[in-house]
């Protein structure tokens, strides 16, 4: 639906936080043991901070998702308002997540957002610096997410709805979790 790319600094994906998205991949098959840990980056200037801060608003802003919208398993990162989440959401009706305080995220600057989970916790960092820590909610002990779709960028795969207002650039996946030190040195690279 039209996203456009902006070759200002270093080049982003601008989306109209209306109906644009990036289809990534046609492989279908990523697969996380949440015990074993994932890191999920981006670099993000939100347009605007507002919308639902909670897992059911109708307006929250994903930066990237993966969903299987026949059995509801999906991975969502998102900004809620001005707070970073991820969610693992469980075919079971289970979920693990882990949110960053109020006031993370700025309208209208570029940040390096990355969210880290190392099994047992989860770690939000913000432009290199850890912002938030703690164990995941409703943290499963030895959780498996295997996902049908592909990766979005810029809107919630299982809805045509909550798109991004702003730029995204540089998005990384990781199936393992990256230490502090290693996501210092992806921020302070790109």
């Amino acid at each position: 639906n039209g996203p456009t790319f902006d070759a200002g600094s270093g080049g982003s994906v601008v989306f109209d936080g209306t109906n644009d998205y990036v289809l990534c991949s046609t492989d279908s098959n990523l697969s996380f043991n949440l015990q074993l840990g994932s890191c999920f980056s981006a670099w993000v200037k939100p347009d605007t901070v507002s919308g639902g801060t909670s897992f059911s608003d109708t307006n929250p802003r994903y930066i990237m998702s993966k969903g299987n919208p026949i059995n509801q398993s999906n991975f969502l990162f998102r900004i809620l308002g001005d707070i970073v989440d991820l969610t693992y959401a469980m075919s079971t009706g289970s979920y693990v997540s882990c949110r960053s305080d109020s006031g993370a995220i700025v309208a209208g600057v570029w940040q390096f957002i990355s969210v880290v989970h190392y099994g047992s916790e989860m770690k939000i960092y913000v432009n290199g610096n850890e912002i938030n820590s703690n164990s995941p909610l409703n943290a499963q002990s030895n959780a498996s997410l295997t996902t049908g779709s592909v990766i979005e960028i810029g809107k919630q795969t299982t809805t045509n709805s909550r798109f991004l207002d702003g730029g995204i650039s540089n998005v990384s996946v990781y199936n393992r979790a990256l230490n502090a030190d290693e996501i210092r040195q992806n921020y302070e690279a790109t």
